[in-house]
């Protein structure tokens, strides 16, 4: 005789429901239910359906607050089959052992961002009786399979003329299903935790992130890489839509998060072209296609197979400046039909649509160590040109001081020790990543060429010596603009008087590693 299996089902989230609930009464299975689940089972006219009070033979209480917490479920649900104490204990109590859970927890989340929400029905939202019934299956995944994903209901429905679990799901991806549903309650206790938390603005957690999918590889072939999403972290380049090109890698997501928050600093016409992290190129102007020339002049080598971003929609005069470059990706809020028609003939360039999507930092930067990692809030601070002190007798002139502004905020973006020449909003001129400022302006001037002459210098950090300023000006710099808060301060400001560069204090550092 076929041996009947015991399935618990409580959701809230009914995807497929009717599917998997069908193929369970075909297979002869007994379905135990409660609440909404319940009623919504009634309808389909199933086999073998019973309400949890019919088994334990306890009504639901408290509006429904206590409907499974029941030693005849949980007993069920945690039986050891193989240990013979357990089994007569559960058949001296009802005879139930429950072979399969499947459920998913209220909707806590999407209450939470309901703005008409008031607090009691978001208290409601806090599932009890749910991840209780998940732990405890997950717990015996020996015995028991856990389904929290509609997504995994197929590996059911694989089957026929099922009797017993091993039958229908394998003991290693009973485990693996274990190791889901632990991650689904992990993930909806960090979010209950972080509305009651009064600290709650201040807190992230790794676990709480979602897959959204396994890239090809990570930074490297031979390196494997998984993209992640989290309301906890802003919104940038992961929420935007491609619309044309291949597969996005681990390198081209890094470069477009990045070359999107930069233009998205600017409120003129901007256009940034990223390379490896960093902006090769910058530019702000009166029209699209003017911004994509100066940024593109700003550093052509290191262009090639780059990635560009806009802050305005693309138009086709900018896309026709941009024939015979070869760029990875290209980034706007929008796109003309002419543009993108254009853009469409490039069969691998990559194209992400950011409409009605604006970058927000995320509150929190994730840095991973040997043993653990550190969590740090993002450098987002706003620098109010109130606060900045020009510490040199000469002023910068109104040209200057707008080239100077142009500079602090792009200097942020690069990779410490970081340098950048500026001429006409433009950058001419990026040193990033040395070991000492010396070399970052030698090699920003190396780029920059014979335009150097004429241009302003951005430092993320203060001058350490005085030999930065007279580096500075040998190339042609007539104005500096730096944090400041160095015990050498007196005398950079003293070179700088005396070489006629007019200097700015920030007060404030960006280093970036």
């Amino acid at each position: 005789m076929k041996q009947r299996l015991n399935v618990l089902i409580s959701v809230s989230d009914k995807t497929n429901l009717d599917k998997i609930a069908h193929y369970l009464s075909d297979e002869d299975c007994n379905l135990i239910s409660t609440g909404g689940t319940f009623q919504y089972l009634e309808k389909l006219n199933l086999k073998n359906l019973k309400k949890v009070s019919e088994i334990t033979q306890n009504p639901e209480i408290l509006d429904g607050r206590v409907k499974t917490l029941h030693p005849i479920i949980h007993g069920g649900i945690l039986a050891k089959r193989n240990n013979q104490k357990h089994m007569d204990e559960i058949n001296d109590l009802s005879g139930i052992f429950i072979d399969i859970v499947i459920c998913n927890l209220y909707p806590f989340e999407d209450t939470l961002k309901n703005i008409k929400s008031t607090e009691e029905e978001i208290i409601e939202m806090i599932d009890i009786g749910g991840p209780a019934m998940i732990r405890a299956a997950s717990k015996n995944f020996a015995s028991v399979i856990t389904l929290v994903d509609p997504a995994d209901y197929k590996l059911l429905m694989n089957n026929k003329n099922i009797q017993n679990i091993e039958d229908m799901v394998e003991k290693k991806e009973r485990k693996k299903l274990a190791s889901k549903a632990f991650k689904h309650v992990s993930h909806y206790d960090s979010i209950i935790f972080k509305y009651l938390s009064e600290d709650s603005t201040n807190y992230f957690s790794i676990d709480e992130a979602q897959i959204l999918k396994k890239l090809r590889y990570g930074e490297n072939p031979h390196q494997q890489a998984t993209l992640y999403s989290s309301n906890a972290l802003g919104s940038g380049i992961i929420n935007g839509t491609q619309i044309h090109g291949k597969e996005m890698s681990f390198n081209n997501i890094i470069d477009g998060n990045t070359a999107w928050q930069i233009v998205n600093d600017f409120d003129q016409n901007s256009c940034v072209i990223i390379k490896h992290a960093n902006p090769c190129g910058l530019a702000t102007a009166a029209d699209q296609s003017t911004a994509f020339k100066k940024a593109f002049e700003g550093d052509k080598v290191s262009a090639y197979g780059g990635i560009v971003s806009f802050n305005k929609i693309l138009e086709e005069k900018t896309v026709n400046e941009m024939k015979g470059i070869f760029f990875e990706l290209v980034i706007a809020p929008g796109f003309t039909k002419n543009a993108l028609n254009r853009l469409r003939k490039r069969k691998d360039l990559r194209i992400i649509n950011m409409q009605n999507t604006q970058y927000e930092n995320p509150k929190f930067e994730i840095k991973t160590i040997a043993g653990g990692y550190i969590i740090q809030d993002t450098d987002i601070k706003k620098d109010s040109t109130d606060s900045w002190e020009t510490v040199t007798e000469n002023n910068p002139t109104r040209k200057q001081l707008d080239d100077l502004e142009f500079a602090w905020k792009a200097i942020r973006h690069v990779k410490s020790n970081g340098i950048i020449l500026v001429k006409n909003q433009s950058i001419i001129g990026l040193g990033t990543g040395q070991p000492n400022r010396i070399n970052s302006i030698e090699i920003a001037a190396k780029v920059a060429g014979e335009h150097t002459n004429q241009s302003v210098l951005a430092s993320d950090a203060f001058f350490p010596f005085s030999d930065n300023v007279q580096l500075a000006h040998e190339i042609g710099v007539k104005a500096i603009i730096q944090p400041g808060g160095s015990i050498r301060d007196n005398e950079v400001i003293e070179l700088a008087n005396k070489l006629n560069i007019p200097m700015i204090f920030t007060g404030i550092r960006h280093f970036k590693h």
